[in-house]
């Protein structure tokens, strides 16, 4: 060391980095020594500062002298060069800064209660702070699709699906560079229609529309559980009944309401559920 300044930090690598007069030097983070950094075929003048490009294995700088170039080397000493920077002009520069469009970690994610579904941001790298890498997103922006067909107007990251099929989200990061997709898995929604009563015996048929394969349940406090398995897209009937006391008081009242959840599991995805309320009438003798 001579004149050293700039630090930065190469986490992934474990060392640390720094302008050091006419070099670019290191150490080892754990204390295991250091060496000067092979710049061959790049300008080293008086060099100002370094940056970290973590997953290209590159390290920049800026020489304050010799012209002003912005250089970089290897990480793995194969040596550099330097950036072509016209016609910008370079006049003494220093401390580089590096920033990047979003990097995506992890898609995003349905959520949601009934017809109501929200996408989420999804998982993106986050800014390298140490290394004077920037890449985090400064806002998103999302696009749904239902059955693999984009629709018109949907841009927030809630969706109301008023029809049954397989939704899907892209949330879209944005910040100074660029944008970056990630796309969601299919999440499937499935539909209750209006219920048929039967009002000679007290029941009713509640039409559910599904997606896909899967499996349908019907639950709730006062009625007779149900499971169907459904083989493929489609609407199919859930009989509704009343059991316990709310069976007694349908047949004392001629009518009673019940609290009704429909569960749909498919063949692949996770489960939803709806909630509605259902009035059997029951026709008295």
């Amino acid at each position: 060391m001579s004149q050293p300044q700039g630090l930065a930090i190469d986490a992934t690598a474990g060392k640390l980095y720094w302008a050091d007069a006419a070099r670019i030097s290191y150490a080892n983070l754990n204390g295991t020594g250091a060496a000067n950094l092979v710049t061959t075929g790049a300008t080293v003048n008086s060099p100002a500062g370094v940056a970290i490009d973590t997953l290209a294995g590159r390290i920049y700088w800026a020489s304050f002298g010799g012209g002003g170039k912005i250089s970089f080397a290897n990480r793995n000493g194969s040596g550099g060069r330097d950036l072509i920077t016209a016609p910008a002009t370079t006049d003494g520069p220093s401390y580089p800064v590096l920033l990047e469009a979003p990097r995506p970690a992890a898609a995003p994610a349905i959520t949601g209660k009934g017809s109501t579904l929200t996408c989420s941001t999804g998982s993106w790298a986050p800014d390298l702070v140490e290394s004077f890498l920037y890449r985090a997103p400064r806002s998103f922006a999302y696009r749904w699709s239902r059955d693999g067909i984009p629709l018109t107007g949907a841009s927030g990251n809630v969706l109301k699906a008023s029809s049954a099929g397989e939704y899907q989200c892209e949330a879209a990061a944005v910040n100074q560079v660029g944008v970056a997709r990630q796309t969601s898995a299919a999440r499937a929604v499935f539909t209750i229609g209006k219920p048929k009563r039967n009002r000679r015996k007290g029941t009713a048929a509640l039409p559910v529309t599904v997606p896909d394969a899967g499996t349908l349940t019907l639950s709730g406090k006062g009625l007779v559980p149900r499971t169907t398995v459904v083989g493929s897209l489609g609407t199919f009937s859930l009989p509704v009944s009343a059991k316990g006391k709310a069976k007694k008081k349908l047949r004392r009242k001629g009518k009673v309401k019940l609290a009704v959840q429909v569960t749909f599991k498919p063949s692949a995805g996770p489960t939803s559920s709806r909630t509605t309320t259902i009035q059997l009438v029951k026709r008295r003798r």
